[in-house]
């Protein structure tokens, strides 16, 4: 947590990853105790929510808070590498009379993603993989892939666990980064 804080004013690094460090303990973990450490803003002040339709970072948890802060307070960072960041994460939506329980997706995705697409970050390399994403995560990468402002230089989902429609989706919506795309990895999914 200390070093995602320190990170988000960090000019140094253009490069900055997670890799093979757990990050499962700040996943669905909400901190109750003040919302000062919240980033509401972009470096240059402004306000998410504008973009976002009130979508507030109140209530998520630490992972997505922190995620999200490092995507819109550095200015130098161009990669963010997540790769096997949620080893023990197990994507489920469970079905129980008539009532879906939604997985909640790796919250990493739905941290970044949306930052990106409305242009709100630097950062255009992201690296997911090994780490498992169903359809909740799918439903925030799409739509950042699908618009051609987003100005993706590479998205990595290597060993995601993407069946046969989400890997389709997936490719699909990355054709419209064809402008800006020097770098795809979609190994070693069963799709």
């Amino acid at each position: 947590l200390a070093i995602f804080r320190s990170l988000r004013y960090n000019e140094c690094f253009h490069t900055i990853s997670f890799a093979n460090i757990s990050l499962q303990a700040l996943y669905s973990v909400v901190d109750n105790w003040g919302t000062d450490h919240i980033a509401t803003t972009d470096r240059t002040r402004v306000p998410i929510q504008e973009f976002f339709g009130g979508l507030n970072p109140v209530g998520k948890s630490l992972l997505y808070q922190e995620v999200q802060a490092l995507a819109l307070k550095t200015l130098q960072t161009r990669k963010l590498d997540f790769s096997n960041t949620l080893p023990q994460r197990r994507v489920k939506d469970t079905w129980e009379e008539d009532v879906i329980s939604r997985d909640p997706g790796c919250e990493i995705a739905a941290a970044f993603m949306p930052i990106r697409r409305a242009g709100l970050t630097q950062i255009d390399w992201i690296v997911l993989n090994g780490i498992e994403l169903g359809e909740t995560d799918m439903e925030d990468i799409a739509p950042a892939l699908h618009e051609r402002q987003s100005n993706f230089r590479a998205v990595e989902v290597a060993k995601c666990a993407l069946n046969d429609r989400l890997l389709g989706l997936f490719l699909k919506k990355l054709e419209r980064q064809n402008s800006t795309l020097q770098c795809i990895n979609i190994a070693d999914n069963p799709g």
